[in-house]
Parts: structure tokens; C-alpha cells; sequence
């Protein structure tokens, strides 16, 4: 009998466990939902037009950014970002909506000398490979 108690007791707790995890997951996927179409509408865009929409602004970017526009170019595009480093003089590393590496939507642009946009690198949030290194600061490029 108490062996049935206890084995109750703890199949409870692991519910509730359960149940509390979906719940914070869930509202967090809501927040960032919020944002994304905040974000959107800032642009004048809907999330749905554009590639990779549970990655928005990523697929708009994408879609949006052409080679060889200048810094100030790409800038005029590139806003909203919580916050943003420039590297080794070619790149730049943007975080949205979070400051923080394991929760922000992080991409990575990369110009050439001439300061001439080049390409966008995307990043999995379950592979996080975009990294700060020594040669990096905050703040954007040709600023």
C-alpha cells in the first residue's frame, strides 16, 4: 500500500513536471512569435511571404539582400536587431530578440574589402557555429 503511494506521489510530481515544461515552452515559442510579427510589421512585410518563417527576419534578409550593396545599404534594411558586432573588419554578427547567444536568432553578414555586402549565414539554434572572437566589437560596420 504505501509502495503504491509513493509510486502515485511520484508519477504525479513527473505530470506536473511535464505539464509545467509544455507550458514554458509554449509561451515561450508565443513570445517570440510576438515579436517576429512586431518585427514584420515594422518592415511593412508578413512573415508568410518570405522563406524560413519560423526564422523571420532570416528569410526576408535572405531574400532582400543583395550582393554588393554598401554598408549603408544594408543597414537601411538590417534594423530591429537587439544587438550587433562587427569583425575583423568584414563581418558583421547580429543578434534579434535576445541579447544573449543561446536564445537570440543569430545571422552573420559578410562584406568584402571594399565594404561591399557579400553574403548572409544563417545559424541552427541546436548548432550554434557564428562565434565573437578577439577581433570583434560591438556596434556595425563603416560607423
Amino acid at each position: 500500500m504505501k509502495k503504491n503511494i509513493f509510486i502515485l506521489i511520484i508519477l504525479i510530481i513527473a505530470l506536473l513536471v511535464i505539464g509545467y515544461l509544455f507550458v514554458f515552452l509554449t509561451m515561450k515559442q508565443d513570445a517570440l512569435k510576438e515579436k517576429q510579427e512586431e518585427l514584420s510589421k515594422s518592415f511593412g512585410v508578413k512573415i508568410q511571404d518570405y522563406p524560413y518563417q519560423s526564422d523571420f527576419p532570416a528569410g526576408y534578409f535572405y531574400t532582400v539582400l543583395k550582393p554588393n550593396m554598401t554598408y549603408d545599404e544594408v543597414h537601411s534594411i538590417v534594423r530591429g536587431y537587439e544587438s550587433v558586432y562587427n569583425c575583423y573588419g568584414t563581418d558583421e554578427l547580429y543578434y534579434y530578440f535576445n541579447k544573449d547567444a543561446n536564445n537570440a536568432l543569430r545571422f552573420a553578414l559578410y562584406y568584402d574589402e571594399q565594404g561591399h555586402f557579400v553574403e548572409m549565414q544563417g545559424e541552427d539554434p541546436n548548432s550554434r557555429t557564428l562565434s565573437l572572437g578577439s577581433g570583434c566589437s560591438v556596434g556595425l560596420l563603416g560607423k
